[in-house]
């Protein structure tokens, strides 16, 4: 079984993000053709946040803004994303939880060859989204804090709980997980 995710000691405050709670906002877009329950934005200058500045000047790489590799995710409470491959080529990310009660919220890893869809965001960025029938669940973890995620696995997060939440989602290149893993290993727990 490949490995899922780590857990990352980068500091940062939670409350030092300021993105508004209304998925009504004109701040996200449904990238992920998902309606209100999975909502994004996309960062394009990292000076109107000066807590996203101080996550990227601990990080062992310097992500490329320009190329959407940063953007905040809403997602509505009691709902969760469908079993999908990330588009956009992304392979890894770094995952920081923003707002929310992430107690009860998961990622699940799943294993699946077929049944697949291709499913193309407003920003050109296709991802796979699978149907159950064809997946096999191999692992389930959490992210109370801050971790770098496998993004090239079929995945499926939760948000059972009652309030929605927000992550903020760094891209690390074009690197796969275990290549990420090597290039973040001075902060990986």
């Amino acid at each position: 079984m490949k490995e899922l995710y780590s857990l990352i000691n980068i500091e940062y405050s939670r409350s030092g993000f300021t993105v508004p709670l209304d998925p009504k906002d004109d701040f996200w877009i449904d990238d992920a053709n998902a309606g209100e329950c999975f909502l994004s934005h996309f960062v394009n200058d990292v000076e109107e946040y000066p807590e996203l500045k101080k996550i990227l000047n601990q990080l062992p790489f310097a992500p490329n803004v320009k190329e959407d590799h940063i953007v905040f995710h809403f997602e509505a409470a009691q709902t969760h994303v469908p079993i999908h491959i990330d588009g956009g080529g992304r392979l890894s990310a770094l995952i920081f939880p923003i707002y929310g009660y992430f107690e009860g919220c998961s990622v699940s890893y799943y294993e699946a060859t077929k049944g697949y869809s291709h499913d193309e965001g407003q920003y050109g960025q296709q991802a796979k989204r699978f149907d159950n029938k064809n997946t096999k669940l191999v692992g389930t973890g959490t992210y109370i804090d801050p971790i770098l995620f496998n993004s090239s696995l079929p995945h499926r997060v939760d948000n059972p709980t009652y309030m929605p939440k927000i992550i903020l989602s760094i891209r690390v290149g074009d690197l796969t997980y275990k290549e990420a893993c090597k290039v973040m290993s001075q902060k990986i727990l």
